[in-house]
C-alpha cells in the first residue's frame, strides 16, 4: 500500500487542481473554464496558486435559474403552468446572452403594474430589484453562446455528479473512517483507474520503483562482463 501511495503521489503531485490545469493548459484548450455561482467560492490567493491566470469565470445556468424562478413568482402563482412559461422563455434568452432584454423586460413589467390592482408590494419590488441587479453584475459571465460554441460546460451538475462518482461512492460505505492522507492515496488510485490512466500509471511506477531499489542498474546493464574459464 505504501509503495503504491507513494507512486500515485509523484503520479498525480500532492495537489489534484494543479496538474489538472496544467494538462487543459497542454491540451490547447485555454482558458480554462471556471463553473461560480456569480461571487468568488476560492479566495484571490487560492486563485491565484491553483487556477491559470487564462480562465473564464461562467456562472452556474442552475443558479441562474433559480433568480429567474424568484422573479416568476412575483407575477405568477406557484407550480403554475405560466410561472413555468416565464421561466423558459428568459431562459432561452440567457441563453442567446440576451441578458439586457430580460433585464429590461422585468423592470418594464413592474413599471406597468405600477397603479394597477397588480402592483408589486415592497417585498416584491425588493426581490425584483435583487434579481436585476444581479443579471447586470453578472452580465459578462453569462455568454452561454459562446461559451457552449468553445465546448465548455454552462453548468455545475456534471462536475458534482463527479464527485459523487469518484468520492461519495468509495470513501462514505458503511464503518468506513479515513485520514487525510489514506484517503487521498486511495482516491489517486481510484482516479487513475475511472480515467483509463492505469496502464500508464503501472508503467510510471514500475520505472520509479526499479530507479528506487536498483540505482545503479544502467551502469551495471553497461559492463562487459567475460566468461569465466
Amino acid at each position: 500500500m505504501m509503495a503504491g501511495r507513494r507512486a500515485a503521489d509523484t503520479y498525480h503531485g500532492r495537489n489534484s487542481a494543479t496538474p489538472a490545469c496544467r494538462r487543459w493548459i497542454r491540451s490547447g484548450r485555454a482558458p480554462f473554464p471556471e463553473i461560480t455561482r456569480g461571487r468568488p467560492t476560492v479566495p484571490t490567493e487560492g486563485c491565484a496558486k491553483h487556477l491559470p491566470r487564462d480562465r473564464v469565470e461562467i456562472v452556474d445556468l442552475l443558479h441562474v435559474t433559480c433568480y429567474l424562478w424568484d422573479a416568476a413568482y412575483l407575477f405568477h402563482a406557484e407550480g403554475s403552468d405560466q410561472a413555468s412559461g416565464f421561466v423558459r422563455d428568459r431562459l432561452l434568452c440567457i441563453l442567446r446572452a440576451e441578458v439586457g432584454y430580460v433585464i429590461g423586460g422585468l423592470r418594464q413589467i413592474a413599471t406597468k403594474r405600477k397603479g394597477s390592482k397588480g402592483k408589486l408590494s415592497a417585498a416584491k419590488q425588493k426581490t425584483l430589484t435583487k434579481v436585476c441587479d444581479y443579471f447586470e453584475r453578472l452580465r459578462d459571465r453569462t455568454r452561454y453562446n459562446e461559451y457552449l460554441a468553445a465546448g465548455y460546460p454552462i453548468a455545475s451538475g456534471v462536475i458534482e455528479g463527479a464527485c459523487r462518482h469518484l468520492v461519495k461512492d468509495r470513501m462514505e460505505r458503511a464503518g468506513m473512517r479515513w485520514t487525510i492522507d489514506g484517503a487521498q492515496a486511495v482516491l489517486d488510485l481510484r482516479s487513475t483507474r475511472i480515467n483509463d490512466q492505469w496502464p500508464a500509471f503501472e508503467a510510471h511506477r514500475i520505472h520509479t520503483e526499479t530507479r528506487r531499489f536498483y540505482p545503479q542498474r544502467q551502469l551495471l546493464q553497461r559492463l562487459e562482463f567475460q566468461p569465466a574459464t
